[in-house]
């Protein structure tokens, strides 16, 4: 990947025109440019300084915008100040009993005031196109007499909508305002007045597109000869008629510049010279700037300063800024970031949420989520922590913001600020909730001293809420946290937070429409994917296709070539071009490489040197290595001292899974964090059904089982399962969504246990000998100098028909066939034999608290249907032992005690099982 340049000096369209057409130093007064746009006039200027090389007054240059406002002398209006202008129109013209409230108006709206500044800008008789407009929609008509109300109202909006237009006009009017449109047209009807008032040239530099009134502004001009038009083509493009780069300029020259005897001359021929260009394909977002930043690591300072950036889709420019190498310090990023793609947004966008909600009811999770960002969390870390384990611990699903507040009194006071700041005050209203962001604002700027990228989106932030302060105190149309919704979302992606950089060096980042009049030596546009760059059909417009082409208003193919010219102009004198786009077509991304790659590969010239290469998202695969921990003396120690307080079943069924499972669990005491649950979860169900049954059947221990006490307790069991879910769980969440299905689970197998239950007792007789019964024995193993103990606790045990039962309940499904067993050896080494170890264990340790026969076994709730399940030793089908005889005692207790010598062998280590 080597980005040597040969050492040419490239000379830009600006450089050519201040060459090639700019007036002398001392006429220079008596000129005026206008360039496409802001950004273009810090270029020109840099440039016009480096030309002359000596002091001079700098003219007037404008920005089309800035030279349209000039012309019209009214103050042009940003979208928002306009949706409200409209929302004055709308009440006065809508009778109230169909008035609708101001966020759907203002959803509906900015379609219909985008189409009234495209009509605007293109010069057209708004009443004749209106009339059309009603015209076709008369003849899409239907229902006739018999329409219903919802029609009706749908063709009377249509018929409104020239006096919506014609009004909002004249109310802003009357104020000295406009929208860009109507700035436009105003600017056309007054031109001829400022013409004659001034005796300068006008220059229009590096235009392509115009729109009607545009048109009209430069043909005049030039027709008075007080204007000239300097086009940025090259010659090779000029040529060929059918290349999209040409679309708008061969129209100029047949529609206008020929009546004035001017013809459009190129500006370059540098298309058809040596260039290397690479079209990269690599997977989404992250593979194309870390290729990005591959290729930027290995440019010198001097070819940095030669190189631009260019975001096809705006929205890779976080990601590319956490992938430029950190070597390289100067780089001037000439676009703006939406607010709405700043990391701060989500911080205000969940605060909203909150507000918008029920403030003795907040959802666990908006509150933890709001304070766990960012922002706050790296301020207030232990604070926050104190907050979210008291969460965890409770399993508080909602919260009232007073007991927020309460809980915070055991936080730091600048903490305890915060949080009144954030939910001491139902913000009901958008004024409240706005004076709140902004001393939230204010309040985390104190914290953030040191991180100068979190003020500036913090000021950001603080000015944008500022902006909707001033326009709610100015309407009382955004009445509701809804309304203000609406409006803060659209600002979010309308505001930009505008970077510092280094304009006349170093790397240059920009976007499509910034690269206007701009040229680079290196070119790395990235994100050229096909509904990105061009950006397809979408369009958000009242206006019907067909009308938009009678009338010449732009349609997306218009956009597509606005953008091919944009495309192609800067390859035209780039030396050095990479082109990368997404080529994963795996979730919602453009996977398809643009069209413009493909008309730059058809009008490629021999001499230019095109590759394509695809990069893969480079990650070193490392084999999974299975881990092992040898045994020292304090592992020793500690296993020593484990055995010593007493080894439970499950503690060893761990081990016999996965060694190194036990170690991390029992040796290094790693648990399983805490975290707050919404539904229930498997171990809460279970408590609740074992505590259950222990409270429903503990008054009877030692009693012979009866029908009637069966049904005693069947009465009882709705009761005493609500109140196990109440201890066990959030009382609030049992009666909601999952929770309720799960609570009328547990009631349901609950009652065909104790189905079961009467069924065995009306034909057995059942005597419950203990319930949760503990037992821990002394264990001696021969040779083995160290303390033992076995413990554990058996759910259930009880006697039918003079045997012992000993039962452990399981809300899990279990088989029969989980308990049966051919081979003892497998006890010790496979897992799935885990449960016939289990009751064996529990036969051994309670064995010496019953005299007789024993059974140990299962009760599962997800398979009642075969009741009390024992371990059965088979032979094929014949069963060998089905109770804890001797001979199992004997095999049982042999296998146990080389598990047990086998986990305290120092010679053996802990190795981790592949599962």
């Amino acid at each position: 990947m080597n980005f040597t340049i040969t050492r040419r000096d490239m000379q830009s369209f600006i450089d050519y025109y201040i060459e090639k057409h700019a007036p002398k130093l001392d006429d220079l007064q008596h000129y005026t440019f206008v360039l496409p746009s802001r950004r273009a006039i810090g270029f020109f200027k840099r440039r016009l300084l480096t030309h002359f090389n000596a002091p001079f007054l700098m003219p007037n240059i404008f920005s089309i915008e800035d030279f349209i406002e000039e012309i019209a002398e009214v103050q042009i209006i940003d979208s928002l100040k306009t949706s409200f202008a409209f929302f004055e129109v709308y009440q006065d013209l809508t009778p109230p009993n169909k008035q609708e409230t101001f966020d759907v108006v203002y959803n509906w709206s900015q379609s219909l005031l985008g189409d009234f500044n495209e009509i605007d800008r293109f010069n057209i008789d708004a009443s004749q196109f209106f009339g059309n407009l009603k015209a076709i929609k008369e003849i899409e008509r239907f229902g006739g007499n018999n329409a219903t109300e919802l029609v009706k109202n749908y063709y009377e909006f249509w018929n409104q909508l020239p006096t919506y237009y014609h009004s909002l006009r004249k109310n802003l009017s009357e104020k000295n305002q406009a929208y860009q449109g109507m700035a436009y047209q105003l600017a056309l009807q007054k031109l001829p007045d400022y013409l004659k008032q001034r005796t300068e040239k006008i220059h229009f530099i590096g235009f392509n597109a115009l729109n009607q009134c545009e048109e009209e502004i430069f043909k005049t001009a030039m027709q008075d000869q007080k204007a000239e038009v300097f086009w940025d083509i090259d010659q090779y493009f000029w040529e060929n008629k059918n290349f999209p780069v040409h679309y708008f300029m061969q129209q100029h020259q047949e529609r206008w510049l020929s009546k004035l005897g001017r013809n459009i001359q190129a500006s370059s021929n540098l298309f058809v010279q040596k260039k290397a260009i690479s079209i990269v394909g690599t997977p989404r977002k992250v593979g194309q700037v870390k290729f990005v930043g591959q290729i930027l690591n290995e440019l010198n300072q001097e070819e940095l300063g030669k190189t631009a950036i260019v975001l096809a889709d705006e929205n890779l420019l976080q990601p590319l800024l956490n992938a430029i190498p950190d070597h390289i310090k100067e780089v001037n990023i000439t676009m703006g970031q939406a607010l709405g793609q700043t990391p701060l947004a989500s911080f205000f966008e969940i605060l909203l949420k909150i507000h918008q909600q029920d403030q003795t009811q907040l959802f666990y999770k908006d509150v933890l989520q709001l304070l766990a960002h960012p922002i706050l969390k790296q301020a207030f870390s232990k604070d926050f922590q104190i907050v979210e384990t008291h969460f965890k611990n409770e399993n508080v699903l909602v919260i009232s913001s007073k007991e927020l507040l309460q809980l915070s009194a055991k936080t730091s006071a600048a903490y305890q600020k915060l949080i009144r700041l954030l939910f001491n005050q139902l913000a009901t209203s958008p004024a409240s909730f706005l004076k709140m962001t902004t001393d939230v604002c204010l309040f985390l700027k104190a914290f953030q001293q040191e991180n100068k990228l979190q003020l500036a989106y913090l000021f950001s932030f603080y000015s944008l809420f500022q902006k909707l302060i001033n326009v709610t105190e100015e309407h009382d149309y955004i009445d509701n946290l809804g309304s203000l919704k609406q409006i803060y979302q659209d600002a979010l992606q309308s505001e930009t937070l505008d970077f510092k950089g280094y304009p006349d060096r170093g790397l240059q980042i920009m976007g499509v429409l910034e690269t206007r009049v701009l040229d680079f030596e290196n070119l790395i546009f990235i994100g050229v994917n096909e509904g990105v760059l061009p950006a397809g059909k979408s369009q958000n417009s009242f206006i019907p296709f067909d009308l938009k082409i009678s009338y010449k208003l732009p349609t997306y193919k218009e956009k597509d070539a606005i953008y091919a010219y944009h495309f192609f102009r800067l390859l035209q004198r780039a030396k050095k071009v990479y082109l990368t786009y997404n080529n994963d077509n795996a979730g919602m991304e453009k996977s398809e490489a643009s069209r413009f790659i493909k008309q730059l590969e058809i009008y490629s010239q021999e001499i230019h040197a095109i590759s394509h290469q695809v990069e893969g998202m480079k990650a070193q695969v490392f084999p999974k290595k299975l881990q092992q921990v040898e045994k020292s003396p304090a592992i020793i120690s500690q296993l020593k001292d484990l055995f010593a307080h007493g080894i439970s079943p499950s503690a060893l069924t761990t081990y016999i899974r996965n060694p190194i499972d036990f170690y991390q669990k029992y040796v290094l005491k790693i648990r399983e964090s805490e975290e707050i649950e919404e539904e229930v979860s498997y171990r809460v169900y279970g408590n609740v059904v074992h505590q259950t049954l222990e409270n429903l059947y503990k008054n009877y221990i030692g009693k012979h089982i009866t029908a009637e006490m069966v049904q005693r307790i069947q009465k009882n069991l709705d009761q005493e399962l609500l109140l196990q879910f109440q201890k066990q769980f959030n009382e609030e969440a049992i009666f909601r969504g999952k929770n309720l299905l799960v609570f009328e689970m547990a009631k349901n197998q609950c009652q065909r246990f104790l189905k079961n239950e009467l069924k065995l007792v009306e034909k057995s007789e059942v005597k419950l000998v203990s319930l949760e019964e503990k037992a821990q024995i002394n264990f001696q193993i021969k040779g083995l100098n160290t303390q033992l103990q076995l413990r554990g606790t058996a759910d259930r045990i009880d006697q039918v028909d003079g045997v012992f039962r000993i039962i452990d309940y399981k809300t899990g499904n279990v088989q029969a066939a989980d308990l049966r067993i051919s081979d003892f050896d497998l006890l010790i080494e496979d897992f799935s034999k885990s449960k016939v170890f289990q009751v064996l264990f529990y036969s051994l340790i309670m064995e010496n608290k019953l005299q007789g026969e024993i059974k140990s076994g299962i009760i599962s709730f997800k398979n009642l249907k075969e009741g009390f399940m024992n371990y059965q030793l088979k032979s094929g089908r014949k069963t060998l032992s089905d109770s804890f005889d001797e001979h199992t005692k004997t095999t049982f207790t042999t296998l146990l005690k080389s598990l047990i010598c086998e986990i305290l062998n120092p010679e053996i280590p802990f190795t981790e099982k592949e599962l």
